[in-house]
């Protein structure tokens, strides 16, 4: 197990994460609110922190494949990221669904009427926290993103955090080619 790996997917993670943010899509908090919604934060970052070190540690093994490494080597951690994009897009909200016992997912507004909707057992992503200025790239993220079948809103959003992600993978790992 190499460790340098492990921290580059945290660094990937990261960059995805800081990404997302000025998409105004909370991963964390989405990804925590699945399990446990009064926690989603804490949860949240956990889960991005396992999830960035386990890709981070696939990498290598990845690299070493010949379609792979007869690209240039950004081009091969683009790949991987949108990969890795697709799979946060299309198969991991259908696990922590089935985990969490398929509970509907809103996004909270963060005003006190969230009560309502928690009352009838939706799980709600946590508002990003007020920074002063609306996040800039709020545009790319328009369509809804936070429930299971919302793939569509996920798409754009996610493929452009994780090809950066795939990116600083593919630049920060030993794993040359």
């Amino acid at each position: 197990m190499k460790t340098g790996n492990a921290i580059a997917g945290l660094a990937g993670m990261l960059v995805a994460v800081i990404v997302l943010w000025l998409m105004g899509v909370n991963l964390m908090g989405w990804l925590g609110c699945w399990m446990t919604p009064g926690a989603a934060w804490l949860v949240g970052v956990l889960m991005a922190a396992a999830l960035g070190a386990g890709f981070g540690l696939l990498w290598p093994g990845i690299a070493k494949q010949p379609a792979l490494k007869k690209l240039p080597r950004p081009v091969g951690g683009v790949l991987y990221g949108l990969i890795v994009g697709l799979l946060f897009v299309f198969v991991i909200p259908v696990v922590l669904s089935l985990l969490a016992g398929d509970p509907s997912v809103g996004l909270s507004s963060g005003t006190g009427f969230d009560v309502f909707p928690e009352a009838f057992g939706a799980h709600l992503v946590p508002a990003l926290p007020d920074l002063g200025f609306d996040p800039p790239m709020r545009a790319l993220a328009e369509k809804d993103w936070f429930a299971k079948d919302d793939f569509v809103g996920r798409l754009l959003p996610f493929s452009i955090a994780f090809m950066l992600f795939g990116v600083c993978v593919d630049v920060l790992s030993n794993s040359g080619k």
